[in-house]
């Protein structure tokens, strides 16, 4: 049976330079690869050719080791279609109605700092949604010297969101006087809160 693992169909001697230049590549954008994990995705297909390599050759080399092959394809295939489920194509319900409680509280012109607990400082789902410019952070990370630090760099708006069972943030009582809590509901009810506090004045929008 002729397969991928071929040598007349194809060599990993391609797929080794293909790496190699990735290396490269990987090392010349090396600040930009620590910030952005898309930047992997180049690897995605040499790899994918590798784990084809040693599914194929598992393949050509008896009927056991066909079906470990194929148990090992399917698993990786529902892995990857699991994943992809789980963190891409799932809605978000408590993000969804936090954004638009976000958007409708605050000026276009806006830096917001929001903050989830599920969340990270490279997260956009929450500012994307809700169409503000800002900062992301996690909970357990936000301090009144992040907030301070931050506020020094343009935000205007602090914005946490808690899911039922969360405890208010206890940073959130130096902001206590301005902190507008919004009830998050949906047709099952409540699930979250939106604590939301102006930090300074919006800045006036520039004219385009």
């Amino acid at each position: 049976m002729e397969t991928l693992a071929s040598p007349r169909l194809a060599s990993p001697r391609l797929v080794e330079w293909w790496l190699a230049g990735l290396t490269i590549y990987v090392l010349t954008f090396f600040n930009l690869n620590g910030q952005h994990n898309y930047y992997q995705i180049p690897f995605l297909a040499p790899l994918a050719m590798m784990v084809g390599f040693a599914l194929a050759r598992m393949e050509d080399r008896g009927s056991a080791l066909r079906w470990v092959a194929y148990a090992a394809a399917g698993f990786l295939a529902f892995n990857g279609a699991t994943f992809a489920w789980n963190n891409y194509f799932k809605l978000d319900p408590v993000r969804e109605i936090a954004a638009g409680a976000i958007q409708g509280r605050t000026a276009a012109s806006d830096l917001v700092i929001t903050c989830m607990a599920t969340s990270h400082p490279e997260d956009p789902r929450l500012l994307y949604r809700a169409d503000r410019h800002g900062f992301n952070i996690a909970t357990q990370y936000a301090t009144n010297d992040v907030v301070d630090g931050l506020k020094r760099y343009g935000a205007t708006v602090l914005a946490v969101v808690t899911t039922v069972g969360e405890p208010e943030p206890s940073f959130l009582t130096t902001w206590s006087q301005t902190v507008t809590r919004v009830i998050l509901t949906s047709d099952k009810g409540q699930i979250g809160t939106l604590f939301i506090a102006r930090l300074r004045p919006a800045p006036p929008i520039e004219p385009g």
